[in-house]
């Protein structure tokens, strides 16, 4: 598992002025950016969240001198094919925004950007992975309305809307354990939702054949729930 925590975003938190405008830049917590916005990207492919920063300008136009944005990596070859994005609030997803500039220094690697636009910008990564789908599955009885499925590290968030069936698939980069995926669905005419840790639904030491999704198999009622409050520091 990639070593997030060695990761350096350097923003530049603060006001920026360029002539008579202002840029306001801001570190987002990974954990709040999964909880609000998938990781996809405009084609519905799945990609790794590195970091993210919500750009403010006081005015509502862009400013073409922009504002630079640096992620540091420890080491020359932690990222895969790093990028950076904006959030398209309307089609909810990420659009790759800008080519990323590469420096070495030493065993460092830094990736420099420009945004010239206020937004919510976000660096991700699109590591290879012999793991690329999950396959949601309820008793036969049971119809899945929507699915979120978050994990903290490496970071993905997806979202997914039900088709009219017990089961659903998704795009995903390789499951963790402490993965957690909450279910609404339709049962008997009413409308249920419960959270569950993947490593409960799926045996996560065991690797899927090749091109096909994992598991991850819900028996509502059998299936132990995930307890957030087992997993908060007291």
């Amino acid at each position: 598992m990639k070593a997030i925590h060695l990761i350096a975003l350097l923003i530049f938190n603060g006001l920026f002025a360029q002539a008579q405008n202002k840029f306001l830049v801001k570190s987002l917590q990974n954990a709040e950016v999964l909880s609000q916005y998938s990781t996809r990207d405009e084609s519905g492919k799945t990609l790794e969240l590195i970091a993210a920063v919500q750009v403010d300008l006081n005015q509502k136009e862009c400013d073409s001198r922009g504002v630079p944005l640096l992620l540091k990596s420890n080491t020359k070859k932690e990222y895969a094919r790093p990028a950076l994005y904006c959030w398209n609030p309307i089609h909810r997803c990420w659009k790759k925004s800008s080519v990323l500039e590469k420096t070495n220094d030493n065993n460092n690697t830094i990736y420099n950007a420009m945004v010239t636009c206020p937004g919510v910008y976000a660096f991700l990564d699109a590591p290879v992975s012999v793991e690329k789908r999950v396959l949601v599955t309820l008793p036969s009885k049971c119809t899945i309305k929507n699915v979120r499925l978050i994990q903290q590290s490496p970071a993905y968030a997806v979202f997914g809307e039900g088709k009219g069936s017990n089961e659903l698939e998704l795009s995903f980069g390789p499951l963790q354990f402490d993965a957690v995926l909450e279910v609404t669905w339709n049962e008997a005419g009413s409308t249920k939702t419960a959270k569950y840790l993947c490593g409960a639904l799926t045996r996560i030491d065991e690797t899927p054949n090749a091109g096909e999704p994992r598991r991850l198999e819900i028996k509502p009622g059998k299936t132990i729930e995930f307890q957030s409050a087992l997993f908060t520091n007291k």
